[in-house]
């Protein structure tokens, strides 16, 4: 969502991150 891109834009390490956290929990 916005968030997802928000994160890419700022940090693609960090959205990595947050999406196997969000894919995984």
């Amino acid at each position: 969502g916005n968030y997802d891109r928000e994160i890419f834009g700022h940090d693609i390490s960090l959205a990595a991150i947050w999406n196997l956290a969000n894919f995984v929990f």
